[in-house]
C-alpha cells in the first residue's frame, strides 16, 4: 500500500507554515491544514479547522477518516497533495531546501523529505467541480429493503463516446420504446445499475453513482455523475454498468442547460477567486470588515448562481443490449411539503468507492419528505429542484458519508419523480453542510429533454 515509504512517523501535519512536516506554499492553505496518520498499513487523514477545506475524492471531510493510500486529496482551493504510494522518489525544489534532520538510531527506507512543496494547478477543475456542487470551501421510521446482485459484468465505454451529437439522440428517441402501460413486470430494485470507472485492464473498479432504467436501451443518471468520470478518465478511463449481464454503453449526454449552468458557476468563482486573491490570511477573524463583508457577498452570490445545475442535474446512458426491467417517469409532481418520497440506489461509502471483484451490489430503498421546492412546475427555464429530508435519523447521520448520485425518488406508484443531485450546502461562507437535506432535480420539468431518447 506504501506506507512504509513515509518511514517510522506515524502523524505528519501538512500545512504553509515551516514548522509542519509536508509544507505546502500555497496562499489558500491554512497554517496547520490536515494531519496524515499511518497505523498499521491503514491511512488516516483530519482536518485541521483549515479555512478551505480538506477533500477526498472530492468530498469535504469534517473529521478523521481512513482513506484509500491512493486517494485523491485536495487542499484548499487548488492544492492536490500526493499521497504515500505517489512519494516514492520525491525531491525537493532547489528554492526551498529542508532544513537539516537530526540523525536518528533507526534506518527508514524510502522515507520522503520532511518538507515537499506542492504546485496548486494540478486540481484547480477538482475543486471547481466540487464547489458547484455545494460540497466545497463551506465555510417518521425509515423502510429499507436490500437486494443483492452477484457477480456483475462490467461493461464499458471511452469518454470519446460522450460527445454524440443531438441528431443521434434525436434518432434513438425513433427506436421502439415502449410505453407505460406495457411495462415489463418486475420490481424497482431491477431497474437500478451501479456507473462506475476503471483502469484500462479493469483490474480498478471505482463507483461513481446510480443510473435507473426508463426504457428498453436508457438509463437515466446525474450530470454530475457524467461530470466526475470526466474528472477521473485520466486514470479511469472507462465507464462501465456493474450489472448482472454485459450491457453496451452508447454515448452519455447530460442536459444542456446542466452544462451551460456549470459553465456560468465557472464565472462567478473567478469573481469569487479575485476577491479571495486579497486575503492574506488563512483566519478570517483577521479581515478587515470591509473586505470580508466583499468576500461573503461573492461566495454568497456565487453559491446561488452554483445551484442552478442541481436544477437541471439529468442524463442520459444509452445501450445497446434491450433491458429486462425500468421504471415509468411520472406525468406530474406536486411535491407538497412532507409528501413522502422513496429513495432508491446503490448508496455506498464516499471514502471507499472502490468496488471488490464479484462482490454483491445492495441496493437501499429509504424514506424521505419533501421540504420544499425552488423553481417553477412546467417551467423548463427555471425547473423545480426539491430539497428533501431523510426519514430516518441514521440515515441523515450518515448522509455526508454516503454517494447517493443519480439515485431515483420514486413517488407511491414506483414513478420516478426526481433525481439525487447533491447534500444541500450552505451559503454562508465557511458553514458546513449539515447534511440534514438534499437536492433532487425534478424530472417533469425536463420531460422534454429525456423523451428525445425515449418514450417513457
Amino acid at each position: 500500500m506504501g506506507v512504509r515509504r513515509m518511514g517510522s512517523k506515524k502523524v505528519w501535519i501538512v500545512g504553509a507554515r515551516d514548522t509542519c512536516d509536508i509544507v505546502v506554499d500555497q496562499p489558500t492553505v491554512s497554517g496547520e491544514h490536515c494531519r496524515l496518520e499511518f497505523d498499521e498499513g491503514r491511512v488516516f487523514i483530519e482536518d485541521l479547522q483549515s479555512t478551505n477545506g480538506t477533500f477526498v475524492n472530492g468530498e469535504r471531510i469534517y473529521k478523521r477518516k481512513q482513506i484509500h493510500p491512493d486517494a485523491l486529496v485536495t487542499l484548499g482551493k487548488s492544492v492536490t497533495l500526493p499521497m504515500p504510494s505517489q512519494l516514492s522518489a520525491p525531491t525537493l525544489p532547489p528554492q526551498r531546501p529542508a532544513p537539516p534532520v537530526e540523525a536518528s538510531s533507526e534506518e527508514e527506507e524510502g522515507a520522503f523529505p520532511l518538507h515537499l512543496l506542492i504546485g496548486s494547478s494540478v486540481a484547480a477543475a477538482v475543486l471547481l467541480l466540487l464547489v458547484v456542487l455545494g460540497i466545497v470551501l463551506w465555510g417518521g421510521d425509515s423502510e429499507k429493503k436490500t437486494t443483492e446482485t452477484t457477480d456483475p459484468e462490467a461493461t464499458e465505454t471511452n469518454h470519446d463516446v460522450n460527445t454524440s451529437t443531438k441528431k443521434e439522440a434525436n434518432g434513438s428517441a425513433q427506436e421502439s420504446e415502449t410505453a407505460k402501460s406495457k411495462l415489463p413486470a418486475g420490481k424497482p430494485e431491477e431497474a437500478i445499475h451501479v456507473i462506475a470507472v476503471t483502469n484500462a485492464d479493469q483490474s480498478q473498479v471505482f463507483r461513481i453513482g446510480t443510473g435507473v432504467a426508463v426504457g428498453p436501451h436508457t438509463i437515466l443518471t446525474s450530470s454530475t455523475v457524467d461530470k466526475v468520470a470526466k474528472l477521473l478518465s485520466e486514470k479511469y478511463p472507462q465507464v462501465v454498468l456493474l450489472s448482472k449481464t454485459p450491457l453496451t454503453i452508447k454515448n452519455i449526454a447530460p442536459h444542456p442547460t446542466y452544462v451551460s449552468a456549470f459553465q456560468e458557476a465557472e464565472q462567478a468563482k473567478a469573481k469569487f477567486d479575485q476577491i479571495y486573491s486579497l486575503v492574506e490570511t488563512s483566519d478570517m477573524q483577521e479581515l478587515s470588515d470591509e473586505l470580508k463583508s466583499k468576500l461573503e457577498d461573492a461566495y454568497r452570490h456565487y453559491m446561488i448562481i452554483a445551484e442552478k445545475p442541481s436544477h437541471y442535474d439529468v442524463a442520459v446512458i444509452q445501450v445497446s443490449e434491450s433491458l429486462p426491467f425500468w421504471l415509468p417517469l411520472a406525468d406530474s409532481a406536486s411535491l407538497l411539503p412532507q409528501e413522502r418520497l422513496t429513495l432508491l440506489g446503490h448508496g455506498y461509502d464516499r471514502v471507499a468507492p472502490f468496488y471488490p471483484p464479484n462482490a454483491p451490489l445492495s441496493i437501499s430503498t429509504e424514506t424521505t419528505r419533501v421540504q420544499k421546492t425552488s423553481g417553477v412546475a412546467g417551467d423548463a427555464a427555471n425547473a423545480r429542484m426539491v430539497i428533501a429530508r431523510f426519514d430516518s435519523p441514521d440515515q441523515t447521520t450518515l448522509h455526508l458519508e454516503t454517494n447517493w448520485y443519480g439515485s431515483p425518488l420514486l413517488n407511491s406508484k414506483n414513478e420516478i419523480v426526481a433525481l439525487y443531485s447533491r447534500p444541500t450546502p450552505e451559503i454562508t461562507l465557511g458553514s458546513p453542510p449539515t447534511g440534514n437535506t438534499f437536492d433532487a432535480t425534478v424530472l417533469v420539468d425536463v420531460l422534454s429533454f429525456v423523451r428525445s431518447f425515449t418514450n417513457n
